[in-house]
């Protein structure tokens, strides 16, 4: 058996829960040349402006480009996160 209180609170904490987005802050510079954005991030940021309805139901995470991403370590615990050059994986 177990502690039903502390895992239905998890249950209903991640069903309320929006979806989390992160892009990287633009202007950044990577080993002293830039400044650089993320074509991606750029991408992404005018899709929400263009469909609003779409940015109300995420939860939007502006972050800085240098590794690691304490902001995603956090969320995903250290064990799964594996920050390489071309973005973030996730270990299985």
């Amino acid at each position: 058996m177990y502690n039903s209180g502390i895992n239905l609170w998890r249950r209903w904490e991640v069903m309320i829960m929006k979806d989390q987005l992160f892009l990287l802050k633009p202007d950044f510079k990577d080993q002293g040349s830039g400044p650089f954005f993320c074509p991606e991030s750029a991408l992404v940021e005018g899709m929400l402006s263009f469909y609003p309805v779409l940015r109300e139901k995420v939860d939007v995470h502006y972050i800085n480009f240098e590794k690691p991403r304490q902001e995603i370590v956090s969320l995903l615990g250290e064990e799964k996160y594996w920050g390489k050059e071309s973005g973030v994986f996730l270990r299985k």
